[in-house]
């Protein structure tokens, strides 16, 4: 399944900053680094791609739950182990639940949602080159494409982050954000969307992977 939002319908096109060398990757061969989530923990990175709370949400809050109602945690399997960190209080009703707030990882591909030559200084210097990404919508087929064929993705999820609180609402079986697309308001002015490929696999690693037709879908927009 791919689910995508009204984000898709508005943005032509979208933009990776990156090395040189994988710009040619790119454009040439159509081949792009996909990341996982917790690979943004690493202190390898620079400032503005590194973060230490890449889905770990601090708080977990459940509105309007009644006795028979279905039962949060049926949710909570899916985007959270259950370690710890993360408060879910039970409004209207008796009880109080803690949990962890780490989601199963994830593979993830991040891209601009619109350009900014500041990029080029805020994600570090070896992002000297930008890579123009579209039409999103094929862009998006094609990538969803590989996640199901040779990284097992059941589910696809496009479109840009939320910025704010890392907090999660559960209201009546409704969710008001998927847990990896919230980042820290710091974050806000990178404007970032994202591609999210859930899968079963476990131990799951950065992959390099190679986008079908993908002559059209790439092309270097600015350098420095």
């Amino acid at each position: 399944m791919v689910r995508t939002g009204i984000d898709v319908e508005t943005l032509d096109f979208v933009y990776k900053f990156t090395a040189a060398k994988w710009a040619r990757h790119m454009v040439d061969y159509g081949r792009i680094r996909v990341g996982t989530l917790y690979d943004y923990w690493r202190p390898c990175y620079p400032e503005g791609v590194r973060d230490e709370k890449e889905g770990k949400i601090m708080r977990y809050t459940i509105h309007d739950y009644r006795p028979g109602d279905p039962t949060p945690p049926q949710w909570n399997t899916r985007f959270f182990h259950i370690p710890n960190g993360c408060t879910a209080t039970l409004q209207n009703c008796s009880g109080e639940s803690h949990l962890n707030g780490t989601i199963p990882n994830m593979y993830v591909y991040c891209v601009a949602g619109h350009f900014d030559r500041s990029y080029f200084t805020a994600f570090g210097a070896q992002y000297d080159t930008c890579v123009r990404i579209g039409p999103m919508r094929q862009f998006i087929e094609a990538l969803t494409f590989v996640f199901r064929k040779e990284m097992k993705c059941r589910d696809t999820l496009a479109g840009l982050c939320e910025y704010g609180a890392r907090e999660i609402t559960y209201n009546r079986g409704v969710v008001n954000c998927h847990p990896a697309m919230l980042k820290e308001q710091s974050y806000e002015d990178q404007r970032e969307f994202r591609i999210l490929g859930e899968t079963q696999l476990f131990g799951i690693q950065p992959k390099v992977i190679t986008i079908p037709r993908h002559d059209a879908l790439f092309s270097i927009y600015d350098t420095v």
